[in-house]
């Protein structure tokens, strides 16, 4: 999207569902429109998963930046 254009941002509270070693991904269209979630999936579980998630998606030939960020829940 460009300067001045509508954004939609969908968000759910999953605080009561999170549990120990939950891995989030946060990541922007050029990403999530490349792949399936089933796919995305797949790549979390390799090492260095941010690596893999955006080589592929830039394979593909992603029409948009691809961002990622993963956070894995720890209770300290």
């Amino acid at each position: 999207f460009g300067a001045g254009q509508k954004i939609f941002m969908d968000f759910e509270d999953i605080s009561e569902r999170i549990i120990t070693d939950d891995i989030l991904l946060l990541c922007s269209d050029g990403l999530s429109g490349e792949m399936s979630d089933e796919e995305i999936e797949k790549l979390l579980s390799v090492p260095e998963s941010y690596l893999a998630l955006v080589d592929e998606a830039k394979k593909r030939g992603a029409k948009d930046n691809v961002s990622v960020v993963i956070l894995k829940y720890q209770l300290l």
